[in-house]
């Protein structure tokens, strides 16, 4: 499985032509004195203000598109599956649906979204609402979407649900080397 935001981390923190970029935009003291990027300052930053937010988007989504369709490739070669998945949230904000054969979004409630999201990032709700805002609305991507995964429940019945589609996709025999999300 391809990550997207980990290569986006990746690219942005250690990239020099991207960081560079990306100071020049935002000031020096976006990145830490570790050369890492603070993801909290920038996300109060671009998910209040669009312009700010297009602008990273501009700067980073071209390599981490590029970097992905490589990893792709390379996969396509090696697997021992014939299905290579892209974990990609903002798949439709990035206009790459074409790169992939099947688009699947895990969808959950607004409420359940918010609360996991607090959970996990320990921001505030209105914080996860900017974010939200910034993002393609979730019914849209419902509506782009090959398969829809419900996720209001717990981990075993995400599992469950997850394993359904793989193992539909992968004994597809009319199937060939396919990309997910």
């Amino acid at each position: 499985m391809i990550r997207a935001d980990e290569v986006a981390k990746k690219v942005i923190d250690s990239d020099p032509q991207i960081k560079k970029k990306i100071i020049k935009y935002y000031g020096n003291k976006i990145y830490r004195s570790n050369g890492k990027l603070d993801r909290f300052a920038m996300a109060n930053i671009i998910f209040t203000d669009r312009t700010k937010l297009r602008k990273l988007n501009d700067i980073v989504h071209p390599s981490v598109i590029k970097i992905i369709d490589n990893e792709i490739r390379a996969l396509q070669h090696i697997c021992r599956y014939s299905l290579v998945f892209v974990e990609a949230a903002l798949i439709f904000e990035a206009d790459v649906e074409s790169m992939f054969d099947f688009i699947i979004v895990v969808h959950a409630t607004q409420v359940h979204r918010i609360n996991r999201i607090i959970s996990r990032d320990r921001i505030k709700r209105v914080d996860v609402k900017n974010r939200f805002e910034a993002q393609i609305p979730q019914s849209k991507k419902v509506q782009n979407a090959d398969f829809i995964i419900r996720n209001n429940g717990d981990l075993k019945s995400l599992k469950k649900k997850c394993k359904f589609i793989f193992d539909l996709l992968l004994t597809s025999s009319h199937i060939p080397m396919r990309t997910l999300r």
